[in-house]
């Protein structure tokens, strides 16, 4: 019997049945017909199944085909939908090709149309659950990272959910500082991040400080110094200090008793009679009076340089000229 196309007639028959629904009947006499494979499907009459799209699932026996449910996914020629797996996001097109690995910093848990961004103050090591690392102090995250950064060095941060502020001049912090630290006292913090650094001899400073300054005139400031004049750096009797680093004694012949010298004026010539044999004599209590038969005129080192004249004598002592010299 000529059954038309998606029908089919058995043995004797003289009527046409039509193909079911879930079936494929490629040949009239019905010797062809086979329930659809899973992952196909057909509507009653067919001769051929169709392959189930991707998105949609597609059960035996079914002239239909049903989408995806939201979260899920399936290929083509797939009979069930799979839920989304974890790491990934299986948008609204439901179809395996549209399924997307989250980006690092944001996750998945499974059965999602779309990935979490990891909020700030936060690290997410795994694209594939939820487990959060809290940063803790010293370290920040805006959002969206894998793991916590370290504060660098020269900034603060003084919560872990916003980027870093620049420490402002005179202060510093080391890596991994939440806040910034004033420049102590004898310091200077003149790069940025870096540890503070001791003021080097003639310089001083009071702290919070991005540079030491130069100490007063007349004075000796030591490493780390804290004082512009510091009681026990003014420069000493005897001796004269025309930089803030450097002490040097007045010379032979000469002495001073006065503090705080900054040049050599301040050494003056040891009295005439006298004689002042050492470097850094203070007062002319120091002195040395001019031994008899010699001569000492003003700022005299040594009386062995001007004894009388031959033929002359003198037995006194303290002979300020030749003059005093007797024939």
């Amino acid at each position: 019997y000529n059954c038309p196309v998606g029908t089919y007639s058995t043995g004797a028959s003289i009527s046409c049945s039509d193909c079911p629904a879930g079936f494929q009947c490629p040949q009239k006499d019905g010797s062809a017909n086979t329930k659809c494979p899973e992952g196909s499907w057909s509507l009653p009459n067919a001769t051929t199944c169709t392959q189930c799209p991707p998105g949609y699932s597609c059960i035996i026996d079914s002239d239909n085909h049903l989408p995806c449910p939201t979260g899920t996914v399936s290929g083509l020629g797939e009979m069930r939908c799979e839920a989304c797996p974890p790491g990934f996001m299986c948008p609204s097109a439901q179809t395996i090709t549209a399924m997307k690995p989250c980006n690092p910093g944001s996750y998945a848990i499974g059965n999602k149309t779309s990935c979490t961004l990891c909020p700030p103050g936060f690290a997410c090591p795994s694209t594939e659950h939820s487990q959060m690392v809290t940063c803790q102090n010293g370290e920040y995250s805006i959002g969206n990272q894998t793991t916590c950064t370290d504060c660098p060095a020269g900034y603060e941060c003084p919560t872990t959910t916003v980027s870093p502020g620049k420490c402002p001049v005179g202060q510093y912090s080391l890596k991994g500082y939440s806040n910034c630290n004033f420049c102590p006292a004898g310091h200077q913090c003149a790069v940025q991040g870096l540890s503070p650094v001791q003021c080097p001899q003639g310089y001083y400073s009071k702290g919070n400080s991005s540079n030491c300054t130069v100490c007063a005139p007349g004075y000796i400031c030591a490493k780390g110094s804290i004082e512009e004049a510091p009681a026990d750096g003014i420069c000493p009797e005897g001796h004269y200090c025309p930089d803030t680093r450097t002490v040097y004694k007045c010379p032979a012949g000469t002495y001073s008793n006065i503090t705080g010298g900054t040049s050599n004026a301040v050494c003056k010539n040891c009295t005439a009679g006298t004689y002042c044999p050492y470097q850094g004599t203070q007062n002319m209590e120091a002195a040395f009076v001019c031994r008899a038969g010699y001569y000492c005129q003003e700022g005299t080192v040594d009386y062995k340089y001007t004894p009388c004249p031959a033929g002359t004598y003198s037995t006194q002592a303290g002979l300020t000229n030749v003059t005093g010299c007797l024939q």
